[in-house]
């Protein structure tokens, strides 16, 4: 970036005490965070060369740390409804958002405060969890239902780290954040209900059966060695030859090798028999409301829009010579999409993912998630390891301390 200008006016500032830098979080769990910055930087000196981006590294999209000293910054949208609640989200209205109707519904939806017009920041990049297998898996293409996909794959036999060739399921349930997650997604396909409900009432109790026994099942398809292990690069294993299918997000095709990548099929993790609803892990760019006192809105209201438009997000994630890997991060924009299938005709496939459901959502919980996570994260991992099974949580985690992730995040980044 350049060096700030020491001026004591600058014609583009509101007033001369104003601040020509802008500190901002991207979030981390990307394949090439770089590109990203890269991207970032060199269309906001198109606009604003005399205003300095100051990239905070510390940020880790919302998981351990508050967005407190930050102008602008991107999170996991779960936490959407906590940082409303908590004042760190500055409300948009639709003509903020540039090309405002390009945004896929539930995306523009996800973001939008209930009985108004207001929206608490821009949505960027989805991301969900997937079935892989191999295009000529019969009976794995026609197995849509948690019950048919367990039968197909069989229960775990082996106690290996990885799975022997062309068996099982490679999954990993080593974050406790993330099969909080599952839990939660788990009750609403179960039972219909809406994740906006209150998390503190009797329903979400941690000893109620089905969404547990549900996840447990998925679990029991690899060995508790498998499950437990975050080291593993699941799809660079499948590439290999190991397993019948694996679970990750789509950006872990950057892991497959060529060959893989050609012989591939994708679709949606069942969680139970009756999966009525699409959840969507959501990344969403807000605007801290403190930008106001710093006259600084209206740069870091362009910058958001620059985050989120399409040329920011094709230039971000597309091959290039340095790294010639598409990064399969998925878009929530329309015309995003369709420029990318031009060069990418897998993201026809993609964007199908995230508008051939009738019930798309984004992922989001009332206020008080992160206090629920840290409070129930482990019990819940704790019934996922044991139900069923003679398997105790305590020995686990004992017999695997290396290989458990015990921080509260969310393990976009493994794959």
């Amino acid at each position: 970036m350049p060096v700030v200008p020491n001026s004591d006016i600058s014609p583009n500032c509101e007033q001369p005490s104003c601040e020509l830098t802008l500190n901002i979080g991207l979030y981390p769990d990307v394949p090439r965070l770089e590109q990203f910055e890269e991207t970032i930087i060199q269309e906001w000196e198109k606009k604003h060369p005399h205003i300095e981006l100051i990239f905070q590294n510390w940020w880790d999209g919302g998981y351990k740390k508050e967005p407190v000293d930050l102008d602008l910054f991107i999170f996991d949208g779960v936490f959407l409804e906590d940082y409303i609640t908590k004042g760190y989200l500055l409300p948009l209205k639709e003509n903020d958002i540039n090309d405002f109707d390009d945004l896929l519904y539930y995306a523009k939806e996800g973001v939008k405060a209930k009985h108004s017009q207001e929206y608490f920041g821009i949505p960027q990049i989805a991301c969900r969890s997937l079935l892989f297998y191999r295009k000529d898996d019969v009976e794995l293409q026609n197995a849509n239902t948690l019950t048919n996909l367990s039968k197909v794959i069989g229960k775990s036999t082996f106690d290996t780290v990885l799975p022997p060739q062309g068996e099982g399921l490679m999954i990993d349930f080593s974050s406790e954040t993330t099969n909080g997650y599952y839990y939660l997604e788990a009750i609403e396909y179960i039972s219909k209900e809406n994740l906006q409900g209150d998390l503190r009432v009797k329903k979400r109790n941690t000893q109620e059966s089905c969404p547990i026994a549900n996840i447990s099942y998925l679990r029991q398809l690899t060995s508790i060695k498998h499950a437990s292990n975050m080291n593993i690069n699941r799809a660079e294993k499948f590439s290999l030859g190991y397993g019948r299918a694996y679970v990750g997000y789509s950006e872990s095709m950057t892991s497959l090798d060529e060959k893989t990548r050609n012989e591939i099929e994708f679709k949606y993790l069942p969680f139970s028999d009756n999966d009525h609803v699409s959840h969507f892990y959501t990344d969403i760019v807000g605007i801290h409301p403190k930008v106001l006192g710093k006259k600084m809105e209206k740069y870091t209201l362009d910058l958001a829009n620059i985050l989120t438009s399409t040329k920011t997000f094709i230039n971000a994630t597309c091959a290039t010579s340095k790294n010639p890997v598409l990064q399969y991060l998925l878009p929530v924009r329309h015309n995003t999409f369709k420029a990318m299938s031009k060069k990418y005709p897998i993201y026809s496939k993609f964007y199908n993912l995230l508008t051939g459901s009738s019930d798309v959502r984004l992922f989001k919980m009332k206020k008080g998630a992160a206090l629920w996570l840290k409070k129930n994260k482990q019990r819940i991992t704790k019934r996922i390891f044991e139900y069923n099974q003679k398997a105790k949580y305590s020995q686990i985690k004992q017999n695997h301390s290396l290989f458990f992730s015990f921080k509260n995040k969310h393990s976009r980044s493994t794959f």
